[in-house]
């Protein structure tokens, strides 16, 4: 089965800035397949994508509340 745009649906978002790095936090669903959540790190400076990756301190700090409103999405 091919990917198919119209059945990936994101269900709750959310962002959170973080020195150079912008943070967004989504729940997503595709088709009538589990929710799962996505994270993905951009760079604000020239509008950039990068690899999650590692997380500081102050990232994870950040990142846990919105993770866990994400969670409550999830159970929903």
């Amino acid at each position: 089965m091919a990917y198919d745009k119209e059945l990936d649906k994101q269900l709750w978002t959310k962002k959170v800035q973080v020195g150079n790095f912008s943070f967004e936090v989504s729940v997503m669903q595709y088709g009538e397949g589990a929710k799962k959540v996505q994270i993905t790190r951009k760079i604000t400076d020239g509008d950039r994508w990068a690899k999650l990756g590692r997380l500081t301190s102050d990232e994870l700090e950040a990142l846990l509340p919105v993770l866990k409103e994400a969670l409550s999405q999830l159970t929903e």
